[in-house]
């Protein structure tokens, strides 16, 4: 199944965290990532009081459901030692599915769509940036979807690269 995985850190060496969150997925059994977005900087969204995050999109072609490939995402944020203290607060590590070719899921531990996708620019443009022809489920275009924001301070970082 291909998903398409949104990543974000703001504390500590942000493109360490996002980096490892990379190299932890590549070596989950039947999976692999095959294509990363550059690194965007963006500032915070709903909580505004932490740093500015580093985020990237990556798409992933994986044999697990859904539901498994986001308990393995949860237990790598751990491995970077996430907390969760303050709800939308800074954290080390943030993964999130925005979709899968699984298809839509609503259920008490994962929704797809992710549910708030299409109001954040720091996953529709990396995400363009991998596949400029994508789709947002039901919802249509990625690129029609980011075109109706609003500036968020999302900005792309040429300089760092992930592997």
């Amino acid at each position: 199944m291909l998903n398409i995985i949104s990543l974000g850190s703001n504390l500590g060496n942000r493109l360490s965290y996002l980096q490892l969150a990379i190299d932890q997925i590549n070596i989950l059994p039947s999976t692999v990532v095959t294509k990363i977005s550059s690194v965007y900087e963006t500032e915070p969204q709903q909580y505004l009081e932490q740093p500015n995050f580093l985020n990237a999109v990556i798409e992933v072609e994986t044999e697990l459901t859904p539901q498994v490939f986001l308990k393995k995402l949860k237990e790598i944020e751990q491995l970077a030692n996430r907390e969760r203290i303050i709800e939308n607060g800074p954290r080390t590590l943030d993964l999130d599915i925005v979709v899968s070719s699984f298809g839509a899921i609503n259920d008490s531990d994962i929704e797809l769509p992710h549910p708030r996708a299409q109001f954040r620019g720091f996953v529709l443009l990396p995400w363009l940036e991998i596949d400029p022809t994508a789709e947002l489920n039901s919802l249509g275009a990625v690129s029609k979807l980011a075109a109706a924001l609003e500036d968020q301070g999302v900005r792309k970082l040429s300089d760092l690269r992930l592997k």
